[in-house]
């Protein structure tokens, strides 16, 4: 079975997104085995230290068989159907 495991930066702040997360993630594992990780925020000033840094303790989780996909809020849009088919592809 292929495996997804999520990985982020910094924990929910809000109750209802943890419970809306655990409801995706038993959805999502009826599909493929499902995981999320949150790393501890960085706490530096600089907006460019403190991204190097936090992808660095991403790199440092990642085997050389991964195949990873960054989500960014500027990256290319897609609805839930298109990301699906292209997870499945």
């Amino acid at each position: 079975m292929k495996k997804i495991e999520l990985i982020s930066v910094g924990e929910l702040k809000f109750k209802e997104l943890k419970e809306l997360e655990k409801l995706y993630e038993q959805k999502i594992n009826h599909f493929v085995s499902f995981s999320s990780r949150s790393l501890k925020d960085v706490k530096i000033q600089d907006e460019e230290q403190k991204k190097k840094k936090e992808g660095e303790m991403m790199i440092q989780l990642l085997e050389p068989k991964d195949f990873v996909i960054a989500l960014d809020q500027y990256g290319k849009k897609m609805d839930s159907l298109k990301f699906a088919g292209f997870l499945s592809d």
